[in-house]
Parts: C-alpha cells; structure tokens; sequence
C-alpha cells in the first residue's frame, strides 16, 4: 500500500506542476503565487521536481482523510503527461528543452527554425501539414535568461 501511495502521489505532483503550466488548465493560477516570496515559487509551480515538496504533502494529506476525488484526477493528469512526454520523445525526437523558473528575469528572441510564426511544415510521407515547432513550442519566440 505504501508503494502505491508514494507512485500515486509522484504523479500527483506532476500533474499540479503541468496543470499550472502555460495554455492548461490552471494556468491562471501561478498569479496568485507570485504575490508570496520568492522562495515559494520553485515549490509551488516552477519545477517538476520541487513541487513534490509542498504538493507532496498536500497530496499525503488528502490521502489520509480518503479525498480521493482531488487526488486521482490530478495524478492520471499527471501520468498522462508522462506518456505524452514518452511518445513524442520516442516517435518524434522530441527533446524539451529545461524550463525557467518562473520568478527570473526572461528576454525572448524571435524563434530561428520556425521564423516567429511558431510552426513548421512536415511531409509524413502523405501531406504536408503545419505542425507545432519544436524548438519554441509554438510560441515562435525563444526565451534565454
């Protein structure tokens, strides 16, 4: 029972973290945190890794009081990313590339491989058709520190 918590709640955290991450569905609430010092950022949603720390027991909290319908959306969210993650790495060559942390400074630049429109074209053999750019994700800017 123990190991089934503990994968359980990994996933948990994942899903918060992409949950809060830009164009999904909580995206409008890394606002809020921002108004609390800095240091709670990372933890909070500005690292996959970090967020188990706060979330981790938020999550060990609702399992103790059998609050199931939070912790099981949020951990298949979580596990769906993880597959999503697995897929386009292994069938597209995907890489991600490391995401910043939310609370530094950012300058974006227009995106050299899609040229800013934020996508490219792609033969599969069939057609031709415009897909999200992988090296800005879309955005068509790239964003350095």
């Amino acid at each position: 029972m123990l190991i089934q918590t503990f994968i359980i709640g990994a996933f948990f955290c994942y899903g918060i973290y992409t949950l809060q991450r830009p164009s999904f569905l909580f995206d409008f609430v890394p606002k809020f945190w921002k108004l609390l010092p800095k240091g709670l950022h990372e933890p909070l949603f500005g690292c996959g890794v970090c967020v188990s720390s706060i979330w981790g027991f938020v999550f060990l909290t609702l399992d103790y009081f059998h609050i199931y319908l939070v912790c099981y959306p949020i951990a298949f969210c979580g596990f769906c990313a993880v597959i999503d993650r697995a897929v386009k790495f292994f069938e597209y060559g995907y890489n991600y590339k490391n995401t910043r942390g939310l609370s530094k400074p950012i300058h974006g630049t227009v995106c050299t491989t899609c040229n800013g429109s934020g996508s490219v074209l792609s033969v599969d053999g069939y057609s031709t058709h415009s897909t999200s750019c992988p090296s800005c994700l879309g955005a068509g800017i790239v964003f350095t520190l």
